[in-house]
């Protein structure tokens, strides 16, 4: 076959997605909710259902749902990936839109997939902080009397993520044997098991928590300490403000953080830290939750100066 004849060949085979790409002429929005129903809805765990549509609600749909498929190019798209303000989040969205945009590549639907040319900026990796031993006495104090003082002391003297902490309920906290029970998580509204072995645990209750969860624990099925993830968010940002701890990366996850930091502190082994938690593997509870704070260090000088 001559080239020209090759060069026709293509031309026509263009035309002929083209021609079907314009047969179904999809908006971005209106693809990403079909492709949802169509392929994910009812078969992934509800935690990566409810991380897909919030990405697509959050990001896809206001950038470009309007904008038909075949339309949307991959300079807009980086420019899009360019804002999002957390590396992980950049990351999800980025393999979300690669999946989306595939299948409609496999649907002739779109001649290519505009994500291809689509890169991640590097980002400085984020590190929630620990609260030192000060800085953790005046957020106790700042939560005193606060909408969601019990809940946050639970997260600070348990190290439970948000989620396992939103789920408990009363008859998951056992005063008399001393322990609470970590069997589920809240995601969005809904309850659902944690996603390892690891987090189906029982954990300490602390001298310190002990006096909160007395004041609140009853018979009951209910929840221990129901709220929605923006109250909870505003609630926090104001004990934090109160405790004049911002601008010093500290989040509702360094509640966690704090409380494995104090643990090896303590000298408590690091795997009995990371049982308590629901690490699956020490090195998560050594690498990712190690930190070295002003007042550890202090002591840890003191120590080498021991003769």
């Amino acid at each position: 076959m001559s080239d020209s004849a090759v060069l026709s060949k293509l031309e026509q085979i263009l035309m002929l997605l083209e021609t079907k790409a314009n047969n179904k002429s999809y908006t971005v929005a209106k693809w990403c909710d079909d492709w949802f129903v169509l392929y994910k809805e009812g078969k992934l765990k509800f935690s990566t259902q409810y991380k897909y549509k919030s990405l697509i609600k959050l990001y896809i749909k206001p950038y470009f749902g309007e904008l038909e498929i075949s339309k949307l190019d991959s300079y807009a798209v980086q420019e899009l990936i360019n804002k999002v303000p957390w590396k992980r989040q950049m990351q999800q969205l980025v393999s979300l839109m690669k999946m989306i945009f595939n299948k409609a590549v496999q649907l002739k639907y779109i001649s290519s997939n505009p994500m291809l040319a689509v890169e991640i900026p590097k980002h400085e990796k984020q590190h929630y902080a620990a609260m030192t031993f000060h800085e953790e006495q005046a957020f106790v104090r700042a939560i005193a009397g606060s909408k969601h003082e019990i809940l946050f002391a639970i997260m600070l003297y348990t190290g439970l993520r948000r989620g396992e902490a939103l789920a408990l309920r009363h008859s998951d906290i056992d005063l008399n044997k001393n322990l609470l029970t970590v069997s589920k998580a809240m995601c969005g509204t809904k309850e659902q098991k944690p996603k390892t072995k690891a987090g189906i645990r029982s954990v300490p209750i602390s001298a310190e928590l002990r006096p909160y969860l007395e004041s609140c624990v009853k018979e009951s099925q209910e929840r221990l300490c129901p709220a929605n993830v923006p109250a909870l968010q505003n609630s926090f940002a104001t004990v934090r403000k109160q405790a004049e701890l911002e601008g010093k990366n500290i989040v509702i996850h360094s509640l966690r953080h704090t409380f494995i930091n104090r643990c090896r502190e303590k000298g408590i082994d690091p795997l009995v830290i990371g049982k308590w938690v629901g690490h699956k593997s020490i090195a998560m509870t050594l690498g990712t939750y190690g930190h070295v704070n002003s007042d550890y260090e202090s002591s840890q000088i003191k120590l080498l100066n021991t003769r």
